[in-house]
């Protein structure tokens, strides 16, 4: 909407020169549109912008609707409005709006392993938290077991080498449509919907894809946590607060079962109703 009162009061204004330079407003406009939105919303607002170029160009040139001797007939002029401001809308806008999805991008991801971080893993909770419900929600927290003794003994590359192997592990091991993250120094949770399984099922997939892992001089176990919240639970108010809830039931399951000496699976209750 606000492109469309940008062009249409340059279009109205008397003096046309100044109505074509005028749509360097829909440039300023660009601005928002590249941080706050996506691709398509600002395709849509470059194709605008293009169309409004080319029509308030046009009309200065042939001095209509009303003629004021500013810019008409004038092709070398016109050709400069034009090309300042297609550079600018279809050159440097998209590249802002890149340079700023790969700035969010690497603050929502883990430099080490590729996977999301906590901070990541926060943004992406909100498609888990709408009304469309497919499936009971479910959190799944890991710990790797005596991480810190496996740094002093092989050393911190090694340990590094360790959590990239973990991650590729969760990957494969996960469901295809859950969300995968590391969440602190040898801490993962994976998030997801159950389908066709139980969470039991899932948590020990996930336990023995770490411990199976091959290549290494030393086994590898982990600490697995679940938690389940059931999708008529799911589209119930405060939704959001109900997943934290759901976090703090895996990590409390977590922690019981590195008390009980780790590499083991411990289900908490449906922390929706706790």
């Amino acid at each position: 909407m606000i492109d469309i009162a940008v062009t249409a009061h340059h279009v109205m204004i008397q003096d046309r020169l100044l109505g074509a330079m005028g749509a360097v407003m829909l440039v300023t406009g660009g601005g928002d549109v590249t941080i706050l939105h996506g691709p398509r919303v600002l395709a849509a607002h470059v194709s605008w912008s293009l169309l409004s170029i080319a029509a308030l160009v046009i009309l200065m040139v042939i001095g209509v609707p009303a003629h004021t001797g500013h810019g008409t007939v004038d092709p070398g002029l016109a050709a400069g409005i034009v090309l300042s401001n297609v550079i600018v809308t279809c050159v440097v806008l998209p590249t802002v709006q890149l340079c700023h999805w790969l700035l969010r991008l690497d603050g929502l991801s883990d430099p080490l392993t590729a996977l999301l971080n906590r901070r990541g893993l926060d943004s992406h909770l909100a498609r888990f938290a709408g009304h469309r419900v497919h499936g009971d929600v479910y959190v799944v927290a890991l710990d790797l077991n005596r991480f810190k003794s496996v740094n002093d003994t092989f050393g911190h590359a090694f340990g590094d080498q360790v959590l990239v192997r973990t991650a590729e592990c969760l990957r494969t091991a996960a469901p295809a449509c859950a969300t995968v993250a590391r969440t602190g120094g040898e801490e993962f949770a994976i998030v997801g919907y159950l389908q066709g399984e139980t969470i039991g099922v899932v948590a020990e997939r996930l336990r023995s894809a770490i411990e199976s892992m091959a290549g290494l001089p030393i086994v590898i176990t982990a600490g697995v946590g679940a938690a389940v919240c059931e999708s008529a639970e799911n589209i119930a108010p405060q939704t959001e607060s109900r997943h934290y809830s759901l976090f703090y039931g895996a990590d409390s399951a977590m922690y019981q079962a590195k008390q009980l000496g780790g590499n083991t699976v411990v289900i908490a209750g449906n922390t929706a109703t706790t």
